[in-house]
């Protein structure tokens, strides 16, 4: 408990109030960890979806966002297709847009805990100079589902 009272420190006292009244037991704590998304995505008649093919880290809120849109993905296909098929069209048109919500997210969880003041500055110039229709065409980009 003193442990995560001291990684609040700098937030607001009312975090400190929170972290203080709730019980021990009703705290959990626990690394956050990304990986490489996987090559294959199934085997035979086992098929991964989400995080199991491809964690991510929470930079970006996309992590259940697009294990919604593998499910629908996947179930799209199986209605079309046999299951050898069916898992190949749905890694086909899933991977790459998967692959690429994990590598930005790591990227902005690597520009968010930058600590050197001139590389802060830097980004933050950068971020400002970013026109608002790259961010619109990235959510675009991001909020599109596949076709079949």
């Amino acid at each position: 408990m003193d442990n995560l009272i001291t990684c609040f420190k700098p937030y607001h006292p009312i975090i400190h109030d929170i972290i203080s009244s709730t019980p021990e037991e009703g705290i959990y704590t626990d690394d956050i960890c990304d990986l490489f998304p996987l090559k294959t995505w199934f085997k035979k008649n086992i098929c991964l979806i989400g995080d199991a093919a491809h964690a991510t880290t929470p930079n970006m809120g996309q992590g259940a966002c697009q294990a919604i849109e593998d499910a629908f993905t996947i179930s799209e296909c199986l209605s079309k297709y046999n299951i050898e098929q069916a898992f190949l069209k749905y890694q086909k048109l899933r991977q790459p847009k998967a692959c690429q919500v994990v590598k930005t997210s790591w990227m902005i969880g690597r520009l968010a805990h930058l600590s050197n003041p001139l590389a802060i500055r830097a980004r933050n110039t950068l971020l400002q100079a970013i026109p608002e229709i790259a961010n619109r065409k990235q959510l675009e980009a991001i909020f599109r589902l596949s076709k079949l």
